[in-house]
């Protein structure tokens, strides 16, 4: 997370995450929370990755939440 503090230190203020990514989203929130208020945040939604060989896309409320 050192690489993400230099950037937010450096002016940087838009984070770009997917759940494609696999675990960016969680770490992100577990290690940035107290600088939360220095960024926005995007990430993209409505894909479930979970299964193996089988991929989702749509508007089903449950692909939004997690």
């Amino acid at each position: 997370m050192a690489a993400f503090n230099r950037a937010l230190d450096g002016g940087i203020n838009f984070i770009d995450s997917s759940a494609a990514y696999r675990w960016s989203e969680e770490l992100i929130a577990r290690y940035a929370a107290h600088r939360r208020h220095e960024f926005i945040f995007a990430t993209k939604c409505g894909s479930d990755l979970r299964a193996p060989g089988r991929r989702r896309v749509g508007a089903d409320p449950r692909l939004l939440g997690g």
